[in-house]
């Protein structure tokens, strides 16, 4: 990423971390499910199946999975102030109304190479969308990061991205942090971020490369400021103090392909954990049969509201 430090900074954890073991609450099969969302008012999680080009809605209490389609590929979602989702798709950023399919562009991402996508995504402590994109070739510093407001065009904030990937903020939302998944490794930036993008970023956690690690993905915070971070090929999600760059734990995952994970449930204390099918041949399909489906795992610590996009 343009004017960053390189990997380096944060260590990483040495020998044995608690594990607890994800349970499936889900078959959803997904080829490429993504971006878990919490409401805290329905008591719904939302997430994506990207390249089947669908938004989820998963009901805990009755196990039931309404299906919204998208127009496009779908990398994320976040939820609205009066109901409603926005949603990055391909090379757009768009809003739907709760009771209805019809999508409206608000912004768009025109300066990027055309194989480039909107990847991760969510609402930042002031009602904006901060979201990223990736290259679905993997050529090196072609993605951003970018900032919408509810009106308006979005402005990209950072450069030099390959696969922008998991996003959140600290507690109270002074603290932003960030992945490449080129790159195994979060950074954290001051947030608001500088009038001209964001700047002074470093190192908190360095996951290394011992060939078990796979690619960090999506991440979320705890109330804690403890980071939770997929890894995708690796089959787990791993907790983080970005204090100290250790790794405190992890969750097991009966599914290699470990895409995202948001915390949510009655009292925000279960991991929402979702996995891909995408590029598992027949035989480790058979291995991992519940891949693509949708994980929990309750954890003992809560997890905190997300953020809405848009003005209360």
């Amino acid at each position: 990423m343009t004017g960053l430090s390189s990997p380096g900074g944060a260590g990483r954890a040495r020998g044995a971390v608690p594990v607890r073991e994800a349970v499936l609450v889900l078959a959803g099969r997904a080829i490429l499910g993504e971006g878990p969302v919490w409401d805290v008012r329905t008591k719904q999680l939302w997430w994506v199946d990207i390249f089947a080009r669908q938004v989820h809605r998963f009901d805990p209490a009755t196990g039931g999975d309404a299906v919204l389609p998208t127009p496009g590929q779908v990398g994320c979602v976040g939820l609205r102030p009066g109901g409603g989702l926005v949603a990055g798709i391909e090379h757009e950023l768009a809003l739907c109304e709760p009771t209805g399919s019809a999508w409206t562009v608000i912004a768009r991402v025109d300066a990027e190479p055309p194989e480039n996508r909107i990847n991760d995504g969510k609402a930042d402590p002031r009602g904006r969308f901060v979201f990223g994109t990736m290259s679905s070739t993997r050529t090196p510093g072609t993605a951003g990061l970018y900032l919408a407001d509810a009106v308006g065009p979005a402005r990209r904030i950072a450069a030099g991205l390959t696969i922008s990937n998991g996003l959140d903020w600290s507690p109270a939302g002074d603290v932003f942090y960030l992945i490449d998944s080129v790159e195994k490794v979060v950074r954290s930036f001051p947030w608001p971020e500088a009038p001209g993008g964001l700047a002074g970023g470093r190192i908190v956690v360095d996951a290394g490369d011992d060939g078990e690690t796979g690619l960090l993905d999506g991440m979320c915070v705890d109330a804690e400021g403890m980071l939770w971070v997929a890894h995708f090929g690796a089959g787990r999600v791993s907790r983080w103090d970005p204090r100290t760059g250790r790794e405190l734990e992890r969750v097991s995952v009966p599914a290699p392909r470990v895409t995202s994970c948001a915390f949510g449930g009655p009292d925000l204390r279960t991991l929402f954990v979702t996995t891909a099918r995408t590029g598992l041949d027949d035989r480790q399909l058979a291995d991992w049969p519940l891949s693509g489906g949708l994980f929990g795992v309750e954890t003992g610590v809560p997890g905190m509201p997300v953020h809405r996009f848009g003005k209360e």
